[in-house]
């Protein structure tokens, strides 16, 4: 069955570009592998899958979701397969168990670091890229693809007082469009760019020095320069969308809002971008129990 017509029904089920791309990659790996044992695709069994993966990766090497995807991708390979040739046999990829999903270790940016970094920076549109990832939690590849129009802003009235508001539209993860805000800070950094940037008509928000829109790899690029220049430990821009999940939840927003906020599908992925805060768990503990210390402070004896 044609490559091409496999990535196009990807292409009709909504899938993003670079999962497509990725999953053509891999069918495309697995085909020559079928090819150099001269084997045909209706006789492949989870068996020559394993030894597939066996002979192109070493799982002691290779992260456990780079393993899960490659097979994700052949599970719906074969799936495609199947519908179009009209198989009755039975998927050989989804007899195989998959490697456990490993909880990532949510790091957001430490706080001193991020102000460092802010301060350093003397670039109108970098600080204004720098600011736009922590106000709004927002993915390197969304960030890169704002347009100039992506973004109003509106009054909001507010503990008697008007605030300016920003609020966005971005087309996430799924081709799902999604509204994201932008605090004042950052829109003010946003105004300071485009007034530097001037008039042109490319619509795109942030430009590359060559004047075309930046990329995702050089928004990665200027973040971990500018950390360097401020003598701290290179911060990644997902760091920032870390910072920016961890510091709703310890302002008290609500898991549903964070989450809708970053554009997850499950609330349950939201709370793997949570950073805890022991000390505010300590205090809501002894105000739920009811505590307060004892002997002017001093600890019981015996402890």
């Amino acid at each position: 069955m044609d490559l091409i017509a496999f990535t196009s029904s990807l292409k009709t089920q909504n899938y993003a570009a670079r999962t497509i791309v990725a999953y053509g990659r891999e069918v495309e790996s697995f085909r020559t592998y079928l090819r150099q044992r001269k084997l045909r695709v209706t006789q492949v069994s989870p068996r020559i899958v394993l030894e597939y993966l066996n002979a192109h990766v070493d799982p002691r090497q290779l992260c456990r979701s780079s393993i899960r995807r490659r097979l994700a991708a052949l599970t719906i390979y074969f799936d495609f397969l199947a519908l179009n040739l009209g198989w009755n046999k039975e998927n050989p990829v989804r007899a195989i168990r998959r490697p456990k999903r490993q909880a990532p270790n949510p790091k957001p940016g430490a706080p001193e670091d991020i102000d460092r970094l802010l301060e350093v920076i003397d670039n109108d549109r970098d600080k204004a890229i720098v600011r736009l990832f922590l106000s709004t939690g927002l993915r390197l590849a969304e960030l890169a693809s704002l347009d100039r129009d992506s973004i109003q802003i509106e009054l909001l009235e507010q503990f008697g007082g008007t605030r300016l508001l920003g609020i966005g539209t971005v087309m996430g993860k799924g081709a799902r469009e999604r509204e994201f805000l932008v605090d004042p800070e950052a829109l003010t950094a946003l105004i300071a760019y485009l007034k530097t940037r001037g008039k042109d008509d490319i619509p795109a928000l942030f430009l590359s020095n060559r004047d075309r829109r930046i990329s995702a790899r050089a928004l990665q690029y200027l973040i971990h320069n500018w950390s360097i220049k401020a003598g701290i430990t290179p911060i990644h821009p997902h760091q920032l969308r870390h910072s920016f999940s961890t510091g709703l939840h310890r302002a008290g927003v609500d898991l549903l809002t964070i989450s809708q906020l970053l554009g997850h599908s499950s609330i349950e992925t939201t709370r793997l971008y949570i950073q805890p805060d022991l000390s505010r768990i300590r205090a809501e503990y002894y105000a739920a129990m009811g505590g307060g210390v004892d002997n002017a402070g001093e600890k019981p004896s015996g402890l």
